[in-house]
């Protein structure tokens, strides 16, 4: 998945995201707004689940994907905390 947004409130901008096997973005229960974000060549562009899901502008541009929005999906979340590289 190129980003895994669980339980959270999130504000995404100007994100890239290509090329990822299952999701670019995938919203488990999690609220907030997407903006000026380019989704494509993914499997599903942008994958939402649970009782919450954020406001996803129309500015985006979600194109390319296997299929570009999915709500109510029912894709596999991992119950562990993802290892993030040191910067």
């Amino acid at each position: 998945d190129g980003l895994l947004a669980r339980n959270a409130t999130v504000e995404v901008e100007d994100i890239f995201t290509r090329g990822n096997l299952r999701v670019g973005f995938l919203f488990d229960t999690t609220q907030g707004a997407v903006s000026n974000c380019l989704v494509q060549e993914n499997a599903i562009g942008i994958a939402t689940q649970g009782d919450q899901e954020p406001e996803v502008n129309p500015i985006n541009l979600v194109t390319n994907n296997g299929q570009d929005n999915l709500k109510e999906a029912s894709l596999a979340v991992p119950d562990e905390t993802m290892m993030l590289p040191e910067l």
